[in-house]
């Protein structure tokens, strides 16, 4: 629960910039590694070519140095739990509850508790993506009740 309320709050935050950030982050510690192409090592090698010598180009059975492999691994890792919880346009989910209906049903005034209320509602969607309305209005409930120091 806890990795897939993490996740989605940073999915929720990254929207469609999230693959693309994954992808910048894995470079960035796959050239941290040392094991980096440099074209001022071609220059340097004499090799006029603008293209890198050939032993650079990874082909389909190389293999990788276990430090990059191991870094890929990760990444890959990371993409694959966020399919696999089903997170990818957590972004787009809509509230269930709108803030109009909030009021009405938890009886609110305007206000930071309403902000508090949907945060919460986020929350809470991320962490029961099958829930509905009503489940969601009775743990919102208890959380307003807790909150102003009258409930669980």
């Amino acid at each position: 629960g806890d990795m897939r309320l993490r996740l989605g709050l940073l999915l929720r935050q990254l929207k469609d910039l999230w693959r693309p950030c994954v992808d910048v982050a894995c470079a960035k510690e796959m050239a941290a590694t040392g094991y980096k192409a440099s074209w001022d090592a071609a220059t340097r090698a004499g090799d006029p070519s603008p293209s890198p010598p050939s032993e650079w180009i990874v082909s389909s059975d190389a293999t990788l140095p276990a430090p990059i492999l191991a870094i890929a691994t990760k990444y890959d890792g990371l993409v694959a739990k966020v399919d696999a919880l089903g997170l990818e346009g957590c972004w787009n989910a809509k509230p269930l509850i709108n803030g109009k209906d909030l009021m009405s049903e938890l009886s609110l005034k305007k206000g930071p508790e309403i902000g508090t209320m949907m945060d919460l509602q986020v929350k809470w969607q991320l962490l029961n993506p099958g829930g509905d309305a009503a489940a969601c209005l009775v743990y919102l409930g208890g959380e307003l009740g807790a909150i102003r120091g009258g409930g669980t």
